[in-house]
């Protein structure tokens, strides 16, 4: 892609050779992880049938044409409550998470070492190591941090369009339509197409908040470990991922990813929460981990 290019001649251009081995490793591992940052998307291509973000935006929530008839239902029958015919089993959001959560946690991961935040800052590593932007200062080293953000944005709204729904809100759409219908004169769905865009930025924001908060959790990890994260872990699960996903969609259709997300959430949770109570493994004796603990 052409972020790699950019962090190699970021490190060749500044006529140092650290920094130019800083671009080395930066562009080694963009280039790890775009290979399953690709395959995680695939996922997400089988169950939307479409490589449009509008159009799995679209595919997670009500129509408008389908609104306006469930809006026409409901009225004739005097209901309250509008039904959302695009929920998965009448209760669930057929968001793109409830069909690819392993695929979901994947580009999250992939995504974060793509737009090198921490734990995943190697290639700039100001604290311990030498970065491909070491001889940059002032605006053009403040560029290079503006785009780590802006990256980072550009992820959340991502994640948000396959992952969260896009711009829906589960559950009440139909319902807003019929009880803002002819709010300071305009249309239920002018009113929806607002709350809408609200919706989207704060699923995105919360996005971002995870990014954060991971970036603050977590210690940068060694360049080996990283590499060996991307080839060895997250391209066989995300491979794997893809082929289950075809296999399940061709079997039992979208019903059957549904169940299937399902187990895995349960899986992921369980995991989280087995973890999370584990006692820290002790270093053994002699170890450098050992010796600076007695330190």
């Amino acid at each position: 892609s052409i972020a790699v290019f950019g962090t190699a001649l970021a490190g060749w251009t500044s006529n140092n050779k650290l920094a130019l081995l800083g671009g080395l490793r930066a562009s080694a591992q963009l280039v790890s992880y775009e290979v399953t940052l690709g395959l995680t998307l695939v996922g997400a291509f089988i169950v939307f049938g479409s490589l449009r973000l509008d159009t799995m935006a679209l595919l997670q929530g009500m129509a408008e044409p389908a609104m306006q008839t469930a809006v026409s239902i409901a009225n004739r029958a005097g209901d309250f409550l509008v039904r959302d015919d695009s929920l998965l089993f009448g209760w669930l959001p057929s968001w793109g998470a409830v069909f690819q959560p392993v695929g979901m946690v994947l580009f999250l991961v992939a995504a974060q070492a793509e737009i090198k935040r921490a734990p995943f800052d190697t290639p700039e590593g100001e604290s311990e190591i030498i970065g491909y932007f070491l001889e940059y200062s002032g605006l053009k080293s403040g560029m290079f941090l503006i785009a780590e953000y802006a990256e980072t944005v550009v992820v959340g709204g991502i994640v948000t369009s396959i992952f969260l729904g896009g711009y829906h809100i589960p559950w009440l759409e139909p319902t807003i339509v019929r009880t803002t219908e002819g709010w300071l004169g305009a249309s239920g769905t002018a009113w929806l197409a607002v709350l809408q865009v609200f919706a989207f930025i704060l699923k995105m924001l919360s996005v971002v908040w995870v990014m954060f908060v991971v970036r603050w959790a977590f210690p940068r990890f060694r360049y080996d470990q990283i590499m060996r994260l991307g080839w060895k872990m997250m391209l066989p699960v995300s491979l794997l991922n893809v082929v289950i996903t075809g296999a399940v969609f061709l079997w039992a259709g979208r019903d059957g990813l549904a169940w299937v997300g399902i187990a895995e959430w349960i899986a992921i949770l369980f995991f989280i929460g087995l973890t999370a109570g584990a006692q820290p493994i002790n270093a053994e004796a002699g170890s450098h981990a050992s010796t600076v603990a007695t330190h």
